[in-house]
């Protein structure tokens, strides 16, 4: 990191009317005199970010990062914790710290316990430097190989981060993804996911339906647009179709590969290389999946590591699958002719997007399959 301020001269302030500068000085002196050697990053006008190292009970040096907010009206907000939480991958830190001059509000206090990030108390800044004989260190570290957390003064305080945590399958950002974690991204994240899938539906339909458009392939007798090029995109996601037919009470169901053969396209000549087709699903899932990893972190529900990358865009399926289910009827095509004579009768004929697949394929294995992969190349990136 690359200092921009020198404040280790300054006079602790002690009051609630010191200037930015002078309020910051006190945070670093209220971290040096507890043992970091600190480097400062200016983040924005009155946002500071702190990274150093200091040393464990058990000797080892151990990395931290703290962002501060040293205006007299700032309060801790997400985009802190947000900003806070990419430092903490970035620089591999073993602990985060959290401090706003104006305090924090209980959401933001509960989304700072949720990612392992550590409140420093306005009081214990304000009250002086020195660290009283006998007194519990806020700051401190176990040993690295403990695996209770460190006590606190404040029995509310989120622990540090230990070694043995850390060695947990992990998040990314220190923060241990148990099965209770996974269940708390799909709740938090549900219908966001939902949208998102949702949004991918409508997309990848329209993108087939211009695809269509340029292919300019004949269309059955008495099928429109709308519906035919909804079978085009069923079929990018490997779902057949099925016809049936009947006459006098005799009936007959055959399957059609919109692709293959047989198709409900009879001589289907693709001026669109077919492989381009099949793409539009993969790629605007992964893309949907890739996006919903960055708008759940800007709304303060954001997720690190593998684990919860594949969660997270496994919700995709709740938009996806819905509107599956609703196209499959949408797109279902039936009529009937009645005939005079002697070969006369009434002949029906019905087609539509086999239903088992298209929940199956279309509605759940596409969406988690590729909105996961998506989701999970966000969270290493990030």
């Amino acid at each position: 990191m690359v200092v921009l301020a020198d404040t280790s001269m300054s006079t602790p302030s002690g009051d609630d009317d010191a200037s930015p500068q002078e309020y910051l000085a006190d945070v670093q002196d209220y971290l040096t005199t507890r043992g970091w050697t600190l480097d400062l990053t200016q983040v924005a006008e009155t946002v500071f970010l702190f990274g150093g190292t200091t040393t464990a009970n058990d000797g080892t040096d151990r990395r931290g990062v703290v962002i501060v907010a040293t205006g007299a009206g700032d309060e801790l907000g997400r985009e802190h914790v947000k900003y806070l939480r990419k430092a903490v991958r970035k620089y591999d830190a073993d602990v985060a710290f959290a401090h706003a001059r104006n305090g924090t509000d209980d959401g933001i206090e509960d989304l700072c316990a949720e990612h392992g990030i550590r409140l420093i108390d306005g009081e214990d800044v304000r009250g002086g430097s020195e660290l009283d004989e006998g007194a519990v260190d806020d700051l401190s570290f176990p040993d690295k190989e403990s695996t209770a957390p460190t006590e606190s003064d404040d029995p509310d305080a989120t622990p540090a981060v230990t070694g043995a945590e850390r060695a947990e399958p992990s998040g990314g950002d220190g923060t241990a993804v148990q099965s209770s974690g996974i269940v708390e991204v799909v709740r938090g994240n549900l219908t966001r996911g939902g949208l998102h899938g949702a949004g991918a539906w409508v997309l990848g339909y329209l993108v087939v339906f211009l695809l269509g458009m340029l292919d300019n392939y004949e269309y059955p007798g008495g099928i429109t647009p709308f519906r035919a090029n909804g079978w085009v995109f069923y079929g990018t996601h490997t779902v057949p179709l099925e016809a049936s037919g009947a006459r006098q009470g005799v009936s007959a169901t055959r399957t059609l590969e919109v692709f293959g053969s047989p198709s409900p396209f009879d001589g289907l000549a693709l001026t669109v290389p077919g492989i381009v087709y099949h793409l539009v699903p993969v790629i605007v899932l992964a893309g949907a999946g890739y996006l919903l990893v960055g708008n759940a972190e800007d709304a303060g529900t954001g997720v690190s590591g593998t684990a919860a990358g594949v969660a997270l865009g496994a919700t995709l399926s709740a938009g996806y699958l819905l509107l599956t289910v609703v196209g499959q009827s949408v797109f279902s095509f039936e009529y009937t002719v009645r005939r005079a004579g002697l070969a006369g009768g009434t002949y029906t004929l019905a087609a539509a997007p086999e239903f088992t697949s298209s929940v199956l394929l279309a509605g759940l294995a596409y969406p988690i399959l590729f909105g996961s992969a998506g989701a999970v190349v966000a969270t290493v990136r990030r």
